[in-house]
């Protein structure tokens, strides 16, 4: 069912990766410590091209998960974003297979709001991948 429980690791750092051959991933760092002794509900999705993680364990550049709204959308998405520090983001709409449809990208001081127009993006489920610094988010998007 897809569910893993590596029990009795001791408090540390540890990288968490899936491995299917002829795709990339960027591992997820994953902290354990007697104040976060466990970890749960980390989801990952399969592209034709690469494993994403889906939410954010703990984050050196991100200071909250990207807010993503409104989802469902319509003709625009908002995107607000709030970083650690000024970093450079990338934001890459891509569909299931990977291809990127749309993409931003902008230096951002503390917190933002992007915009991201779909007006000529068909209905249907897409990937929203924010990538600043060496860390990624992925988030699920519906197209109305």
């Amino acid at each position: 069912d897809g569910t893993f429980l590596f029990s009795g690791l001791h408090y540390g750092d540890y990288e968490l990766f899936a491995e299917i051959p002829g795709k990339s991933i960027i591992p997820r760092t994953i902290v354990l410590s007697e104040s976060q002794p466990a970890i749960s509900g980390v989801e990952m999705v399969i592209t034709q091209s690469e494993i994403i993680f889906l939410n954010i364990i703990e984050s050196k550049v991100f200071k909250t998960i990207p807010m993503v709204y409104p989802n469902p959308a319509g003709d625009r998405v908002n995107i607000g974003i709030t970083l650690v520090s000024p970093a450079k983001v990338s934001i890459h709409l891509t569909d299931i297979s990977g291809r990127v449809l749309k993409s931003d990208e902008r230096v951002i001081n503390g917190k933002e709001i992007f915009c991201l127009d779909l007006d000529n993006i068909p209905q249907g489920l897409y990937f929203l991948n924010i990538s600043a610094g060496q860390e990624m988010i992925s988030t699920r998007i519906a197209r109305q």
